[in-house]
């Protein structure tokens, strides 16, 4: 979609996913570094660009489960966490450090914590959806959202 890139304000999600792929890359490329921690870096700068970067402990595991492991068996299972806990644990000290950083004054949605968790699953869905058949792809699709769960799918439009 190209209003990620044309907005200056959502370029962070590109910097969020390349410097995850980036970190992914090294870490796949170049096994003799991985001590080292430099498949780290991308990620950091990745993670500080934007949250949902934090996914990468997750595809970290899931690359050295089915790529490199070849089998899930528990052992394999077991390699694969501990090859993703450095990862994890950057994670959580930058997100702390983030929200350390965060006035607590900020507030990033008009909509209730209770209203946003209640969209999220159809959120997925439609996100599923699209990349199954790609239609409906506007930014602006005047969805309303849900008030409560009997509200059922947001399509009308809002005027």
């Amino acid at each position: 979609m190209a209003e990620t890139v044309n907005y200056v304000i959502q370029r962070g999600d590109l910097y969020c996913t390349l410097g995850c792929v980036a970190a992914l890359l090294l870490y796949a490329r170049w096994p003799g570094l991985r001590r080292t921690g430099l498949y780290l870096l991308p990620y950091a700068a990745a993670l500080l660009s934007k949250p949902p970067a934090a996914v990468f402990p997750v595809l970290l595991f899931l690359y050295v489960l089915v790529l490199e492991e070849g089998e899930t068996t528990w052992a394999g299972a077991r390699r694969a966490l501990m090859a993703a806990l450095p990862s994890a644990v950057l994670t959580a000290c930058l997100m702390a450090f983030e929200s350390h950083m965060t006035p607590k004054t900020f507030a990033p949605s008009i909509l209730s914590p209770w209203d946003y968790r209640m969209t999220q699953p159809y959120v997925w869905l439609r996100y599923f959806d699209a990349l199954l058949l790609p239609l409906h792809l506007n930014v602006d699709t005047d969805l309303l959202r849900f008030r409560s769960l009997g509200y059922g799918p947001c399509w009308a439009s809002s005027s």
